[in-house]
């Protein structure tokens, strides 16, 4: 689900200006017909697999909001661009494993389990949890900035020079709090600073008539982190140790 308000306006005759503002919603949820234990009897060849399907994405849900707005000035030879784009992304992953919770070491786990079946020289066969985990919900946010600057040089009838500059930086939070009760003192941080991206191109019409050219581009770029990695590195995702039952 998206939506998007655009507005370009013509200031003189020399100057254009660009607004845009867009914001979009994505969900996914997942209920598997069967709330069971994942069972994989590994005392047999080939394993047999009985019970729910262990992991799934209870209710991953995004939002985005997107800030733009651009300048174009046209100075004699020149052509400059220049402009601004802010991005409010929030990202909720919600995972989950089927069946009933479980108490592990004192500790009551907030999903279901994974579970290997496993032969036991003492007991003929054990149980072992070997995945369940103690929180579902993991809440992200982040924040982007990015600015531009860009100019478009005729050098007389041939020669084009297009230098320019981005800055960007981004800034990752992650916590495992419910986002109903965050505390915004309790965020894990990772801020991506001082991504100077310079940039430059050179072209030169060979035979003056714009049927040949040489040319050459030189350019840094960051490509953007997305929230999956606050949601996974930046946010707690405690699962259970090893845990063995003989039944």
């Amino acid at each position: 689900n998206s939506q998007t308000v655009r507005y370009d306006g013509v200031i003189s005759s020399n100057w254009l200006i660009e607004g845009s503002f867009a914001h979009s919603t994505n969900k996914i949820n997942e209920l598997p017909s069967v709330d069971q234990w994942r069972f994989t009897d590994t005392r047999v060849t080939p394993q047999v697999i009985t019970g729910g399907i262990g992991f799934f994405e209870q209710g991953n849900n995004s939002g985005n909001y997107q800030y733009a707005a651009k300048s174009t000035n046209v100075l004699g030879d020149h052509q400059l661009k220049y402009g601004v784009l802010y991005e409010d992304v929030q990202y909720i992953q919600a995972s989950n494993r089927t069946g009933p919770t479980l108490t592990i070491d004192g500790r009551e786990t907030a999903t279901g389990a994974t579970v290997s079946i496993l032969p036991d020289v003492n007991f003929g066969q054990i149980y072992r949890v070997t995945r369940a985990n103690f929180n579902i919900e993991r809440v992200t946010h982040q924040d982007y900035w990015a600015f531009f600057v860009q100019d478009n040089w005729r050098v007389g009838d041939r020669l084009t020079i297009n230098p320019g500059l981005r800055y960007e930086q981004q800034t990752l939070i992650g916590t495992i709090q419910q986002l109903q009760t965050i505390d915004v003192e309790s965020l894990d941080n990772f801020p991506l600073k001082n991504n100077w991206a310079p940039r430059i191109g050179v072209i030169y019409e060979v035979i003056g008539k714009g049927r040949s050219k040489v040319y050459f581009n030189y350019g840094r770029f960051f490509a953007r982190i997305p929230n999956d990695l606050p949601a996974r590195a930046l946010s707690s995702n405690p699962t259970t140790a090893d845990s063995c039952s003989p039944q």
